[in-house]
């Protein structure tokens, strides 16, 4: 009984005060850089170091991040912006200030050359790490068009897309804690209100949300009944949100003092039966949950923030509308995004563009989305006030319903119900204006490419498709528990459109390679290039490929590949399974559950997918995607992984090579072409070249 009124104390401390209005993330701009081996000139300077960081919500965390300059008392956890537009080119001089850890840079969501020229001409290329207090240099290209094979588009070439898009720490085994302490900044790309109808754009403001979580170990309030910074507080009772304004910077350590792991608690919040309610030892509060740690009689917090605020006021002017751009730059919680009052339903949602996530309608019936799956990476871009999709005056929440990450009966994450900000809406709503289109705003039709043109080279352990278009890949996730802990694995084979494996041939062995799952051991702490796994797979430009991908796991995955984009796939693809209808099979039933009915997503195209868990004993969940592989930008080395980042620290990850295509008879070499076959130490160039003349 006593822990039980303990637990209502606790809630009742919890109740916020009013929230602070919510602030755009900081904006990135070039400036002059010190000499150094890569040049001087202006560049956009992020150096990396532990320094404290006071805006955690209510809490000043030491944490290692991002900083620009020599002071790191400017230094915040709220996330920095980058503005790009397509034909634009971005110098980042990443310096590492860590004491005993690599560092790297991924730009998760662009179309860009993997150029793996480090230190000083690194395009996006994320298989190199910089040492402890050394520099690399990104050069990030934006192509002012890109082939509109590569989504879909009937046109020659198109623009660069505007859109969303990040940038974010991926050294392989450290990942998860580098992204959770905020190695991580926005991208945007082009003009934000370009997928807002031109008829609304005048009357709409934008409002960029960053969905970040961290878990902390907390204070109690002093004997004395004040904080450091003199706040009154209740003696002995822990300084949890809302005890405290935000931005009190209340002392708090990253992670958690005797848990398993270090860092991060997945049963924080709740246990594998009830994702939204809170053990009896702890409080489930608006923007956290807390529970009390065995080990040290301290608090552990496991906090939600937007761009770095804990529960803040996003306020709609008196007759205009918002668009919301919201990305989840969690390393591993999934949101299940909805607005509603509080305590009512979910209100219907206008998705103008998503990237990565599921959206349902939360009923029987079809119509715009009521709540949005953002799994790790993803970003959606939600309109308010749409017309014919009024708000209801007043204060709003924006929420998310929770989960857990795996089929009925497995243990895995809880992904907690929780609020994250309130709305507040006016009661003067936006003029009239006509209808907007249906979700998605963009839809397209895609054909496939359908050539099928050799690679100009073919390294060793490569996985090439067979000539003919009968033929998918097949990716496979497991997981593999044993003594020495779990390891996350990745597997593939090629398979034809009946679901048979390619009869693989040893005399021909790039033709139909297949490999059972396996683990990407982690690069650890080691600089420099690193370890390559001993398959790959590898794509030829110009010839589009439908992956299906398979999870034989109880737990949750996403699929993201690091350059370029796809659309789920159709029966009419090359290799897809004749008759496919829904490219994301759920047996279980499990997103529907969260969502809803699934919205269609024919013609979306993302750089994640969705892959739902297996039920015990049930149907293997498959994905179908369709990936292009159109752009010349996408050719070179990088890998494709789950987003959840313990998943891809633990091991599942795999290579992918996009090879360029061999040059047709009589044609000249493409600077690609000629530079890959130089680069491959094999005899393809002798072999293509014709005879000197003696």
């Amino acid at each position: 009984m006593a822990s039980r009124i303990f637990v209502l104390l606790l809630a009742l401390i919890a109740v916020p005060a009013a929230g602070a209005e919510l602030r755009e993330p900081r904006i990135l701009a070039a400036s002059p850089q010190p000499d150094s081996a890569c040049g001087p000139g202006p560049a956009i300077g992020l150096l990396l170091r532990e320094s404290l960081r006071p805006d955690v919500g209510p809490y000043a965390v030491a944490l290692s991040g991002y900083g620009q300059g020599a002071d790191p008392a400017a230094d915040r956890y709220a996330p920095f912006m980058l503005r790009l537009a397509g034909g634009q080119r971005a110098r980042i001089a990443l310096r590492n200030g860590l004491v005993d850890e690599p560092a790297n840079l991924h730009t998760h969501g662009l179309f860009t050359a993997p150029r793996a020229e480090a230190p000083c001409n690194l395009g996006d290329y994320s298989l190199f790490n910089a040492e402890a207090q050394g520099r690399l240099d990104y050069r990030i290209a934006l192509p002012a068009q890109l082939p509109g094979a590569s989504f879909g588009r009937a046109e020659r070439h198109v623009a660069y897309p505007r859109g969303l898009a990040w940038f974010h720490a991926h050294v392989h085994g450290l990942s998860r804690d580098q992204v959770a302490n905020g190695m991580a900044g926005l991208i945007a790309v082009g003009d934000p209100l370009a997928a807002v109808p031109r008829a609304l754009r005048d009357g709409t403001d934008v409002r960029h949300l960053v969905l970040r979580d961290i878990q902390l170990t907390v204070p109690d309030c002093p004997a004395a009944g004040r904080t450091q910074a003199g706040l009154a507080c209740e003696p002995g009772r822990p300084l949890l949100p809302g005890t405290l304004p935000d931005g009190a910077a209340v002392p708090a350590r990253f992670g958690v003092a005797g848990a398993e792991d270090a860092s991060w608690n997945p049963s924080l919040c709740g246990d594998f039966d009830s994702p939204g309610e809170a053990p009896e030892d702890s409080v489930l509060g608006p923007g956290f949950c807390a529970r009390a740690q065995q080990a040290t009689g301290r608090h552990a917090v496991w906090l939600f923030t937007v761009n770095g605020q804990w529960m803040p006021d996003i306020t709609m002017a008196p007759g205009r509308r918002m668009l919301l751009r919201i990305s989840n730059f969690s390393p591993s919680v999934t949101y299940n995004i909805e607005i509603g009052a509080e305590g009512g339903p979910p209100l219907p949602l206008t998705l103008l563009e998503m990237d990565g996530g599921l959206a349902g309608t939360a009923s029987e019936q079809p119509g715009p989305a009521r709540r949005v799956m953002l799994m790790p990476g993803a970003r959606a871009e939600i309109l308010l006030a749409a017309p014919g999709r009024p708000l209801p005056p007043g204060p709003l929440r924006l929420r998310t319903t929770g989960m857990v990450a795996a089929a009925t009966g497995a243990e895995a994450d809880v992904w907690p119900a929780m609020a994250l900000a309130t709305l507040r809406v006016p009661r003067q709503a936006p003029p009239p204006a006509p209808p907007v289109p249906g979700w998605p705003s963009a839809r397209r039709e895609a054909p496939a490419v359908a050539a099928t043109p050799r690679p100009a080279w073919l390294p060793e352990s490569c996985s090439i498709l067979p000539p003919g278009e009968g033929w998918r890949r097949r990716i496979t996730f497991d997981i593999r528990r044993g003594e020495e802990g779990e390891a996350f694995l990745m597997g593939q084979e090629v398979v034809d459109r009946e679901g048979r494996p390619y009869p693989w041939d040893p005399a021909q062995p790039a033709i139909g390679r297949g490999w059972l799952p396996e683990p990407w051991l982690a690069h650890g702490r080691h600089a420099g290039d690193q370890p390559l796994p001993g398959h790959r797979i590898c794509p030829v430009r110009g010839r589009g490929e439908v992956w299906e991908v398979v999870n034989l796991s109880a737990e949750f995955h996403n699929l993201h590949i690091h350059q370029g984009s796809f659309r789920p796939a159709r029966a009419a693809d090359p290799g897809a399974p004749a008759g496919l209808g829904d490219a994301i099979q759920d047996p279980d039933g499990q997103f529907t559950r969260h969502l809803g009915q699934l919205l269609d997503m024919a013609g979306s195209w993302h750089d994640s997918v969705a892959v739902a868990a297996r039920a015990p004993g049930g149907e293997t969940p498959r994905s179908f995607i369709y990936l292009p592989f159109a752009a010349a930008q996408q050719e070179g080395l990088y890998p494709i992984h789950c987003h959840i980042l313990e998943h891809e620290d633990k091991g599942m990850m795999a290579l992918v090579q996009v090879l360029p295509p061999a040059p047709e008879a009589g044609a000249r070499l493409t600077d690609s072409q000629l530079l890959a076959m130089l680069a491959s130490g094999t005899d393809a160039l002798p072999a293509m070249c014709l005879p000197l003349a003696r």
